[in-house]
């Protein structure tokens, strides 16, 4: 008699777990779901902030390449001002050029150590945390 009874447990588990095993299964599938509509609405979120402020944006930008071309012509005629003035001043055209394009490479060295300076210090800042 003991037998019959046996395969009726191993029966009643075996079907116990396949069906905890199904619950599992589901649940893991709407969890995976709810993820996909996380990353969904973070997507439209973003869509929508950009869309809100695309017109700042772009003035902005506009802005900034206003701005860079008109300091760039400013740069321009400081440089001309300046070699007028060395030439008036009795240098010869290729000195006062000369002159000028080492302050300028000067200038640029300055700027671009400057900027990997701050660059290396924003990123080990950034990164000291891990």
């Amino acid at each position: 008699m003991s037998a019959p009874s046996d395969h009726s447990t191993e029966t009643h588990q075996t079907a116990s777990m396949g069906a905890q095993l199904t619950a599992l299964m589901q649940q893991g599938e709407a969890v995976s779901a709810s993820y996909v509509d996380v990353a969904r609405a973070f997507a439209a979120l973003f869509k929508a902030k950009l869309r809100a402020h695309f017109k700042t944006i772009l003035t902005c930008v506009l802005l900034l390449m206003i701005s860079s071309l008109l300091i760039t012509a400013t740069w321009l005629s400081l440089q001309g001002l300046m070699a007028y003035a060395m030439v008036q001043a009795g240098l010869s055209w290729f000195v006062s050029a000369g002159l000028l394009m080492a302050f300028n490479l000067a200038l640029i060295y300055y700027l671009i150590a400057t900027a990997i300076q701050l660059f290396d210090k924003t990123t080990s800042d950034l990164l000291d945390v891990f």
